[in-house]
């Protein structure tokens, strides 16, 4: 069976018109998330799974954190997450003898501690 050339500008025609149809889609999904980023912004009492979630803190410090929170000092409530208030006063040196915690982990923890106004030490 051959294709016209009148069937191929056809079925481009309508794989232009899907691309098209996908394009605003993904505009509208783009804004929703953007508009709820602005209804319900990540604070202090966020929990450390959620600004993992909105991709402000990457898993493997969301892993280190979680799994060593008995020896980081960091006292989390039964049932509940490891929020973002629960890392004020961290030490860089306890963060960085724990596994898979390197310079990368300690400064994204920086950064994050930072730019939610929680104070770390030394």
């Amino acid at each position: 069976m051959k294709i016209t050339p009148e069937q191929y500008k056809a079925a481009l025609k309508t794989v232009k018109e899907y691309r098209n149809q996908l394009k605003a889609e993904l505009a509208r999904v783009e804004n929703e998330v953007g508009e709820a980023k602005l209804i319900n912004p990540l604070q202090k009492n966020s929990t450390l799974y959620e600004v993992m979630s909105s991709g402000q803190c990457s898993v493997r410090l969301h892993n280190v954190i979680y799994n060593n929170r008995e020896a980081l000092g960091i006292k989390s409530s039964p049932g509940h997450g490891v929020r973002l208030v629960d890392l004020e006063g961290l030490s860089i040196l306890k963060l960085l003898s724990c596994r898979n915690a390197g310079e990368g982990t300690v400064n994204e923890f920086k950064d994050l501690c930072n730019s939610y106004g929680i104070r770390w030490t030394a």
